[in-house]
């Protein structure tokens, strides 16, 4: 029994009082109702934001692996420039001629004993120097490779170069340069 039958009952609302109440309620269901979304516009939004989200998704896996091969290629880049130094290395023996160049974390200098006819190609642009290994060792191994080797390999990686005179020094004959007294 409902609120409006105890009051029909009890003598506090009339018959018309009812009827017009429950014509009210009616009014205010089928408001409602109307004002509901149609089944197509909610099938429409719902499809439009799975599609948003597929998108986004794909998009997500699209930058994850762009930078997976952006970390392939770097890791490859350092093992190709392994191979070349190692594969193109001068050997020299130690000589009379002192050479400076920087250390791979350019904070010193560090020293070389060379000959004087392998400084004398270093100063040509001839050879240059590069490093082998890790970067923050305090005795890297230095290696001595040509001048297409460091020009490969400032493709690859130019931080593992550490001396190169990219502007050969003009008209200095074969004469060498005296050594140092140090």
């Amino acid at each position: 029994m409902s609120f409006k039958d105890q009051f029909l009952k009890a003598g506090l609302v009339n018959k018309k009082q009812v009827r017009k109440s429950n014509q009210k309620a009616k009014k205010d269901r089928k408001k409602d109702q109307g004002s509901r979304e149609k089944l197509s516009v909610v099938h429409a939004r719902d499809a439009k934001r799975k599609a948003e989200a597929l998108k986004k998704a794909k998009r997500e896996r699209h930058e994850i692996r762009k930078e997976r091969e952006r970390i392939r290629e770097r890791e490859e880049a350092v093992r190709r420039v392994g191979q070349i130094l190692s594969a193109n290395r001068t050997r020299f023996r130690g000589g009379n001629q002192k050479f400076w160049h920087p250390s791979p974390c350019r904070r010193y200098l560090l020293r070389l004993d060379l000959p004087e006819s392998i400084a004398f190609d270093l100063h040509r642009g001839n050879l240059g120097i590069a490093y082998v290994g890790p970067k923050d060792v305090e005795e890297p191994d230095v290696v001595l490779v040509s001048r297409s080797v460091v020009e490969r390999i400032l493709k690859l990686d130019p931080s593992r170069i550490l001396f190169h005179n990219a502007s050969r020094p003009k008209d200095i004959g074969d004469q060498l340069l005296p050594p140092e007294s140090v």
